[in-house]
């Protein structure tokens, strides 16, 4: 599962759990390294519930049996609550924290936001913790007191603590809702459709609207308890309740909205993460193929319902041309509808209404559909073609499975070696710009990022402790500039600043909202100007296999050969990477592996 649970979705988790869990005793505590802990529980009257703890996804009930080997963790835990008797299980202010109470005065918290925590409190006192963490505002260290990661309740807040979030707020309402009041972005979205309220206003215009967005919320949660699922295809969303903002998106409905989390944590735990990359490509590809044909058959049957009847609609487009004119007392038929800001006219047909631009005759309109239709046909195409290519792609690793090399860490990553030897990785998305930082900045490191958004998140890995020089770090920075958009939008150059680790943070300032893969600098950024955007690309030896590799230099000294020059440009990406592989003797897709966003030319 790609996605973390929501508040809404602990929420309709523990609406059905918590009864259960609440009067169960610990019987065992086990640690599934590094981040899944499993509570086995014995309710008198119930029999055994084991509760999965992934502080990464999300907390789920299941009976998987396996072995576990006891880990330190699991064992200080056993110290703490082990033969405890539950007494209470809360989620903490609508928030993605659960707490535990266990008799007599003991917690256990789970945090299920940025990369998760483990907290056992005796009293108001912090006795164990996975992770200790210290904020400006909150300190997450033995021996102080918890305080949870906010005190505002959207749920239980009134109205005048809500008026006076939206009148200090300088967000959007959708924003406002997302963060200031801990709703998410998926819940305040539904929130905005479901009450006909523009997401784009800013918040402070949306007084008004409190006491209607309060009252619908309270319907949204009363939803989400009736038991019931939906598995958004796009991305992997569950949801409890019906996401009518995400409707476009192919979804079913399924019994069982844990059982669906179960399914989907279990069966994706020993996935290899290119693997789970490429099968959604396929099956996102499938569903394009699937809405652009729907697309093209519906535009088609516009137009031709448009020619069949051409004077009728004729007549309707002339007379509400002559009404937004104000030169006439004419009045269109009832049921069709006018609207002036768009200068179109709505007329129903059956189950379908028809949308004509009133600046347009109707054949002309007829046409636009006919083209649209034709336009969408060509798309199909385009997307079959790339689906056989990700399909080729896919049973070619299949092929290659059993003697291919073996894969090393980096390579879920952008990467390259600087001619000094340094390691250099970088995000190629929002899940892995999360993770090499998160995961893979140590203090001896530097923070590489071109100064553009939407850039990836780049490392310079440290040798033995020792910073890189600024040789390596020039280079880092070459290499994030060609990895941005920069490339794909043809530009020569670029710059990109870089800085300590110290200075990368994940803690926004009060009513900030830092979304997945994005990160906080604080302090000076040195920059560096005029970066070339130019890669080459060549085999390198490394730990005894043969890599392709891209570097922003050409005389880097782990290149066994010498090197293809590679610029923004507008060849096709699929015949560069085909004739660099053939170059080298690499399969294509390991080229296009290492390739930057957008189109190239060898030069």
């Amino acid at each position: 599962m790609d996605r973390k649970e929501s508040s809404l979705d602990i929420c309709a988790l523990l609406y059905r759990y918590a009864p259960l869990l609440e009067g169960a005793f610990i019987k065992k505590v086990y640690h599934v390294p590094p981040n899944l802990f499993i509570l086995q529980l014995n309710r008198p009257g119930s029999g055994r519930i084991d509760l999965f703890l992934s502080l990464e996804k999300g907390i789920y009930v299941s009976t998987k049996e396996g072995e576990v080997q006891p880990t330190q963790t699991a064992i200080n835990l056993r110290k703490l609550i082990l033969e405890r008797k539950i007494q209470k299980v809360v989620q903490v202010n609508f928030d993605r924290v659960v707490r535990i109470d266990i008799y007599p005065d003991t917690s256990l918290i789970i945090e299920l936001f940025r990369e998760g925590n483990l907290i056992v409190t005796v009293g108001e006192k912090i006795e164990f913790a996975v992770h200790q963490r210290e904020w400006k505002n909150r300190k997450i260290i033995k021996g102080e007191t918890y305080l949870p990661p906010s005190s505002f309740d959207p749920v239980r807040a009134d109205l005048k603590e809500i008026e006076t979030i939206f009148t200090a707020s300088t967000g959007t309402i959708v924003q406002t809702l997302a963060s200031r009041m801990n709703l998410g972005g998926d819940l305040a979205e539904e929130l905005c459709l479901r009450v006909g309220l523009d997401k784009s206003i800013p918040a402070r215009e949306a007084l008004s609207a409190i006491s209607v967005l309060m009252a619908e919320l309270a319907k949204l949660l009363e939803e989400s308890s009736l038991g019931k699922c939906y598995v958004y295809e796009n991305g992997g969303m569950i949801s409890p309740i019906r996401q009518h903002h995400l409707d476009a998106v192919n979804f079913r409905e399924a019994e069982d909205f844990n059982e669906e989390i179960r399914k989907r944590m279990e069966e994706l735990v020993d996935e290899n993460p290119e693997d789970i990359s490429l099968r959604k490509r396929i099956e996102s590809q499938q569903r394009t193929i699937a809405e652009y044909e729907a697309k093209s058959a519906e535009f088609a049957a516009i137009g031709t319902i448009i020619m069949s009847a051409l004077p009728e609609f004729e007549r309707h487009v002339r007379t509400a041309r002559a009404i937004d004119s104000g030169k006439s007392s004419l009045t269109l038929p009832p049921g069709i509808i006018l609207d002036r800001g768009r200068k179109i006219i709505q007329v129903p047909n059956g189950e379908m209404v028809i949308e004509l631009d009133i600046r347009k005759t109707a054949g002309e309109n007829a046409n636009s559909y006919f083209q649209e239709s034709k336009d969408y046909r060509h798309r199909v195409e385009n997307a079959r073609e790339a689906l056989r290519e990700s399909i080729n792609s896919s049973r070619k690793e299949e092929s290659a499975k059993v003697t291919r090399k073996r894969k090393f860490w980096f390579e879920k990553y952008r990467w390259t070696f600087t001619s000094g030897g340094n390691l250099v990785i970088a995000g190629k998305d929002r899940k892995t710009n999360e993770s090499a930082v998160k995961k893979h900045l140590e203090s001896s490191d530097i923070y590489v990022h071109a100064d553009l958004y939407g850039a990836p998140s780049t490392v310079i890995k440290s040798i033995d402790g020792n910073r890189p020089d600024q040789k390596s770090i020039e280079e880092s920075c070459a290499f994030a500039v060609s990895f941005s958009r920069a490339w794909s939008a043809g530009i020569s150059s670029g710059s990109a600043y870089w800085v300590f680790p110290e200075q990368v943070s994940k803690t926004p300032e009060s009513g900030e909202y830092v979304s997945t893969g994005s990160w906080i600098i604080r302090g000076k950024r040195n920059y560096i100007f005029n970066l070339p955007l130019v890669l080459f690309i060549a085999p390198i030896e490394y730990e005894g296999e043969t890599l392709a590799m891209a570097s922003p230099v050409e005389e880097n000294q782990k290149f066994i050969k010498k090197a293809v020059r590679i610029v923004p440009g507008k060849s096709s990406r699929r015949d560069i990477v085909k004739r660099i592989a053939e170059t080298f003797n690499f399969q294509p897709d390991e080229v296009d592996s290492i390739f930057p966003p957008g189109s190239s030319i060898i030069s």
